[in-house]
């Protein structure tokens, strides 16, 4: 039982493989009879049910051929548009090689008509489905002289750019060519317009189509590439897009040579300015932000050496500032526990591995505490005598002097005394001049911590800004 079932499934299947294959032959015997539309039907009825295989590519081969066929009937007819159909739908080499032809003369019928949309498809589909076709140059010629008669220029530019660079030698891009160099004052003024506009790339993509080919404004376009590089790498300057900037100076010089020392000399004078910046934040202690701005001079041109140099110094400063600010803050606690001659010491320290307003100011406080401690009205005595390269010494003894020759022996001075004042480190120093015709009591406070020296009065005061009116009121 078994194999009786197997027998009558090989011969279903022998009975379905015949009538396949009995479809393919009608359809190939209608095809040899060259009755291509019949055929065309048995084809199809044939790969409904059979689309892989062998005979299944054969059947399309010959169903594209029988597509073909009924076309060169139609075109022989002139029946362009009913053979163009058949061509493409036989979508072969051969097929092509005509239908480009139909619709060339397809847009010749419509052009007749004055339906120049109608004409611009065909020539369009020609152009953009058809690479090989031997008409291109025609088609674009034909769609460039609709463009320009319909003012659409930068479109029939576009169509004469493509016409130049693949066809070069047509007889239709010399023909199209003089129409096109009327044009280019006006596509120039366009590029300029865009410039104005800061619409650099749409700027230079119609400077660059203009570049390609040759015309007595060539010089000026070229420039004007260069100016259009320039313009965008400032742009990228100001946006800190560094590296894409660098990329841009060198579009300017690869496109005009001569502007090479110029583009360069302007790339310097950025890095100057980052060197500049960097300096001031240095002055401030801004070492990574000085780092970062010295490193942006490599996006520009690499292993800049003056950049590099002051990175290696930056980072060295940072390096010691950091170790003097570790000992400052040793030496701000030995202050506090009043341990002044190691704080000195550590300020010292400080300031020789980085030297700082606030380390010397701190050094001389200590050195001034230092001498304080040790004798302090000598010291009161001392900084009087230095005030202003001894200013105060000196007018008192002028006063002295003039009251002795006026009133001799009648005059009596105190000599210089220092007396404790209220306040740490706050001492006054005086001195009296006597006399029975007028006493003159000098006397100013002085800060032994800052070495600072204030009068005390108003005859000490005036004393220090006019000595002549201190001795007019010498009675």
């Amino acid at each position: 039982m078994k194999n009786l079932n197997f027998l009558l499934f090989i011969i279903l299947l022998f009975q379905l493989g015949c009538s396949i294959n009995s479809k393919y032959h009608i359809a190939h015997d209608l095809y040899m009879d060259s009755n291509y539309a019949t055929a065309i039907e048995h084809y199809d009825n044939f790969l409904a049910s059979h689309s892989q295989g062998s005979l299944a590519t054969r059947a399309e081969l010959e169903r594209s051929d029988c597509y073909y066929q009924l076309g060169y009937k139609a075109y022989e007819k002139q029946n362009w548009l009913l053979a163009s159909r058949l061509f493409y739908l036989s979508n072969s080499i051969i097929a092509d090689s005509k239908l480009d032809e139909c619709y060339k003369e397809l847009a010749i019928e419509a052009i007749s008509k004055q339906d120049t949309s109608k004409a611009m498809e065909y020539y369009s589909y020609i152009i953009q489905y058809l690479p090989d076709s031997e008409l291109i140059p025609e088609m674009l010629f034909n769609r460039c002289n609709i463009y320009l008669a319909k003012a659409e220029n930068l479109t029939a530019f576009n169509d004469y750019h493509q016409l130049w660079s693949n066809f070069p030698d047509s007889e239709y891009r010399k023909s199209i060519q003089p129409k096109i160099d009327i044009l280019l004052p006006d596509f120039m003024q366009e590029a300029l317009e865009l410039k104005a506009n800061k619409e650099y790339e749409a700027a230079l993509d119609i400077c660059f189509r203009l570049s390609k080919y040759p015309s007595k404004l060539q010089s000026d376009i070229i420039n004007e590439i260069g100016n259009l590089y320039w313009l965008m790498a400032e742009s990228e300057i100001t946006q800190n897009n560094l590296k894409k900037a660098r990329q841009y100076y060198d579009n300017v010089y690869e496109h005009c040579p001569e502007r090479k020392a110029e583009t360069l000399a302007r790339i310097e004078e950025i890095c100057s300015n980052f060197i500049l910046s960097g300096n001031e934040m240095e002055k401030i202690l801004n070492f990574d932000n000085a780092i970062s701005t010295y490193s942006k001079c490599f996006k520009l041109v690499e292993n800049h050496p003056v950049a590099a140099e002051k990175i290696s110094k930056a980072r060295e400063a940072k390096s010691k500032y950091l170790q003097a600010k570790d000992k400052m803050r040793l030496a701000e606690e030995k202050e506090r526990l009043k341990e002044h001659k190691q704080a000195l010491n550590l300020y010292t320290q400080s300031n020789n591995l980085f030297s700082t307003s606030e380390a010397k100011n701190k050094i001389f406080i200590m050195q001034n505490i230092l001498e304080a401690e040790k004798d302090p009205k000598t010291f009161a005595r001392n900084i009087v005598s230095n005030y202003q390269n001894g200013m105060i010494i000196k007018n008192v003894s002028i006063v002295e002097d003039y009251m002795k020759e006026k009133f001799g022996d009648v005059v009596k001075p105190s000599g210089w005394k220092v007396t404790y004042s209220i306040g740490l480190y706050k001492y006054e120093v005086r001195y009296d001049i006597l006399s029975t015709f007028g006493n003159f009591y000098f006397a100013w406070r002085v800060d032994l911590k800052t070495r600072t020296v204030s009068p005390s009065n108003k005859i000490s005061e005036l004393l220090e800004t006019d000595i002549d009116e201190v001795l007019g009121q010498v009675e």
